[in-house]
């Protein structure tokens, strides 16, 4: 039986090998009906409309290094739910900038795959390394 924190960790696995270059779905421990909540893509029902959005965004945003990571670093199970908090570390594609950050995923399970998905991050972060843009005070 595949638990909730076996397919968040799948999940944050298959997301740092794309993100690498490796040819691998991402979001296959995604339901097909998926519920996904990105702080910065949007809201999105179903797995497909979030491929379309999210993919583009993160190629636009981040380098594929072989350094680059997107590492989990505690989780926490109840039942049919999982919290994950992850780092990452990437290059923006144009500014160059080094990019780290962490996130915090709150996740759902239901017929063995992820249905609902809460991702949280500090966006000030994404924006100086992916855009070039700085918006701290």
């Amino acid at each position: 039986m595949t638990t909730p924190t076996k397919l968040a960790v799948q999940f944050a696995t298959d997301l740092r090998d794309a993100l690498r270059g490796v040819q691998v779905d991402p979001l296959r421990t995604m339901h097909p009906d998926v519920d996904f909540r990105h702080p910065v893509v949007g809201v999105f029902k179903g797995r497909d409309n979030l491929s379309r959005a999210l993919g583009p965004e993160m190629a636009r945003l981040w380098k594929c290094i072989p350094t680059g990571g997107f590492y989990v670093v505690d989780t926490i199970e109840e039942d049919d739910r999982v919290f994950m908090v992850a780092m990452s570390h990437y290059e923006g594609v144009s500014s160059r900038i080094p990019y780290n950050n962490v996130y915090m995923f709150l996740m759902k399970v239901r017929d063995g795959m992820i249905i609902e998905v809460d991702e949280c991050f500090d966006n000030a972060i994404v924006r100086r390394s992916g855009d070039n843009v700085h918006l701290e005070w």
